[in-house]
């Protein structure tokens, strides 16, 4: 058996999988019917001129004053920041962006570990995953990591699927145009989670202002702990200084920058060093909050 005829075995056995799960269609119409899943176009209406807080999981992030105020905003985190949201300033953020296997594994680790799953109450959040028609096949809302999230969770939470896409753009590539583009689904700058995933996603949607922090590009530890390390996938401790020292990512915040520009939206930073990302521009927290909508609820989804 070839290679090629090997994968179009496995494409063909993974498309059945998807379509013949019979159970996880009757959830996924089960939420649909009462309200806690929808699709992210379905989104834009709501999120259209609205502000979000979105953060990474850096260090910076420590260095907000009073950031329990956010609760009333609407603030977005990506990985395990949920969690240590939580455990650190008492509430979790009104949307959870997922786009990798590692994103719901981390935090069913670490939760697990620290014994405080019971203790989350994701009713209120948004939840943004794949769907099962996206290019990814290790994380989408029927993917086996994600259906024990959601048991675990017993499936209170607000899902919102997205069509996700592997190919993104390149500051010189032929696809450039693709990068916010209304016509096609979310395709990312392959930049810092910045340009790849906050500008395209919150774009896409509507948002008018994004505030960022915690995407740092340096060793600051995580928010909840400064002295923990970043690591790659195979555990080994990030090498910041190689990502300082490659032009790639600053020519990528040029690209985003110029487009945000022609596009009308606003892009700020919160922390004033704590970040490599030093030329989107600087904005005081506090200031920031004060003319910051206020955050989407699931009511306000209810059509």
């Amino acid at each position: 058996m070839t290679g090629k005829f090997k994968k179009f075995i496995y494409r063909i056995k993974y498309k059945l999988f998807l379509y013949l799960n019979i159970k996880q269609w009757l959830v996924a119409y089960r939420l649909r019917k009462s309200g806690k899943l929808f699709y992210l176009d379905e989104l834009k209406e709501k999120f259209n001129n609205q502000d979000v807080f979105a953060f990474g999981t850096g260090g910076s992030v420590d260095n907000l004053n009073n950031f329990e105020r956010l609760s009333k905003r609407n603030t977005m985190f990506l990985t395990t920041g949920p969690l240590f949201c939580y455990l650190k300033y008492g509430f979790i953020p009104n949307m959870w962006f997922v786009h990798n296997p590692p994103s719901v594994e981390s935090l069913i680790m670490e939760a697990e570990n620290m014994n405080v799953m019971k203790n989350l109450d994701f009713s209120n959040t948004l939840i943004f995953i794949p769907s099962n028609s996206s290019d990814s096949k290790d994380i989408h809302f029927s993917s086996p990591t994600f259906i024990k999230f959601r048991k675990m969770i017993k499936d209170q939470a607000i899902f919102v699927l997205y069509k996700e896409r592997y190919k993104g753009c390149l500051p010189d590539s032929d696809n450039l145009n693709d990068f916010m583009s209304s016509k096609y689904p979310i395709i990312p700058l392959i930049g810092s989670g910045v340009e790849n995933i906050f500008i395209p996603f919150l774009h896409y949607i509507g948002v008018k202002n994004i505030f960022f922090s915690g995407v740092d590009h340096m060793d600051t530890g995580h928010f909840w702990d400064r002295t923990r390390h970043y690591q790659e996938l195979d555990g080994t401790i990030r090498n910041f200084q190689e990502i300082q020292a490659n032009k790639f990512i600053y020519e990528c915040g040029r690209v985003a920058r110029k487009k945000c520009k022609e596009k009308g939206i606003n892009v700020y930073r919160l922390e004033k060093e704590e970040t490599i990302l030093q030329d989107y521009e600087y904005i005081d927290f506090d200031k920031a909050f004060s003319f910051a909508t206020r955050k989407i609820t699931p009511q306000d989804l209810r059509f």
